[in-house]
This record gives C-alpha cells, sequence and structure tokens, in this order.
C-alpha cells in the first residue's frame, strides 16, 4: 500500500515538475515577444514625432531631446534619427553624430520603403522611414539586445518562478493530503477484505462519503 501511494505521489509530482516549468517558460518566450512587439510600436511612434522635427528643416535641439526621451525607456541600447541620405543627425552614441550610415542594416533601413526588424546575434535592430507628403526625410533606428530585454522583464521573471515554486508547493500537499485520505480508506477495505477471507462475515465498513 505504501508503496503505490509512493509511486502515485511520484508520478504526480514528475508531471507537475515537467507541467508548470514548461508552462513558466511559455509565458516568458511571450513575454519576450509582447517585448519586441511594443519596441516597434514605440519606434513607429517615435517616427511620427520626428516628422515634425525634420521637416521643412532639421530641428537638432528636438531631435536630441527626442533621443534622449527613448533612450530613458528600458531595454533601449541605442536610437539614431538619420536624414534622408543617411547621415546621423541625433543619436544616443556621440561619436556617430554627422557620420554616414555604414552598416549592412543602416543601409537596409535607410533604403527600405517601410518598417525593417532584424534579430541577429541576440542583437534587435528596428528601423522606421520618415516619410511626409511622399517624401522621404529621415529614418528612426532603434536597438536593443537578448541581454537588455531579460534585464528589462527581470521582475516578470521572477514572479513566474514565484508563481511555480508556490504552485508546485501547494500540489504537492494537496497530493499529500488526497493520498493520506485515500490511504486511509484503502487500509480500511484491505482490513475488513481479509477479514471476510478469515471468515469473520460480521465485519463492517463504514463510508465516510457518499461515493465511497
Amino acid at each position: 500500500m505504501r508503496s503505490l501511494s509512493a509511486k502515485f505521489i511520484a508520478a504526480v509530482a514528475a508531471v507537475v515538475l515537467v507541467t508548470v516549468p514548461l508552462l513558466a517558460w511559455v509565458i516568458y518566450q511571450q513575454a519576450r515577444t509582447g517585448f519586441v512587439r511594443e519596441m516597434t510600436i514605440r519606434a513607429e511612434s517615435w517616427a511620427r514625432i520626428a516628422r515634425e522635427a525634420l521637416f521643412p528643416r532639421p530641428q537638432m535641439f528636438q531631435l536630441h531631446l527626442l533621443v534622449h526621451e527613448a533612450r530613458r525607456v528600458s531595454g533601449v541600447v541605442s536610437v539614431h534619427i538619420l536624414d534622408s541620405r543617411g547621415r546621423v543627425l541625433a543619436t544616443s552614441h556621440p561619436a556617430m553624430l554627422g557620420q554616414v550610415e555604414t552598416s549592412p542594416f543602416g543601409q537596409r533601413a535607410t533604403q527600405a520603403a517601410g518598417l525593417v526588424v532584424e534579430e541577429s546575434g541576440g542583437r534587435h535592430e528596428i528601423g522606421v522611414p520618415v516619410w511626409v507628403e511622399g517624401r522621404r526625410v529621415g529614418t528612426v533606428r532603434l536597438g536593443f539586445s537578448d541581454e537588455t530585454i531579460t534585464g528589462a522583464l527581470v521582475t516578470l521573471r521572477r514572479r513566474v518562478w514565484l508563481a511555480v515554486a508556490l504552485a508546485l508547493t501547494v500540489t504537492l500537499l494537496a497530493t499529500g493530503l488526497i493520498q493520506q485520505w485515500l490511504g486511509r480508506s484503502l487500509r480500511a477495505l484491505a482490513e475488513a477484505a481479509r477479514a471476510i477471507g478469515s471468515g469473520d462475515l460480521a465485519v463492517h465498513v463504514t463510508p465516510r462519503t457518499r461515493d465511497e
């Protein structure tokens, strides 16, 4: 009987140990995907704001202010605002100021007619063109990495694993209580069966619930 109970608890524990962490991993991956989607929406929003600062003439103070505000967002590593020729007008990396974008992604972003999103080597890049009346006046580039995503989601990750630990604890406790309750009932039935087998037909097992 004890062996059967131990196997029952072990089986339930194994299922929980596999299922709950897997569910936590799925939730975390969905959060990462949601973070990338949020960054894409932010980049498009910043491109709309940059439109007013790029046309008809670049307003450098407003562009630098926009870069500063964008850089403050958790997870963002780099922000660049380029003119129509790919020259960096405002950036979170001062060394790039005034330079023409020459990186492979930067060239694709400045030539693309629409949104460009790329992930390579744990780094994410988003490029959004800025259009005014059918004329391209610039490009907004946003960069972040897997490391910064992890940092931005650290609170969520802690809550998820706390929930996992709590779920495991509650499940194992509930399993132990159920096993104990079933064990008492099964032991009573086993003892009654042995008594009847020995010829004691007067033995009686009192049911504790209606479904016994």
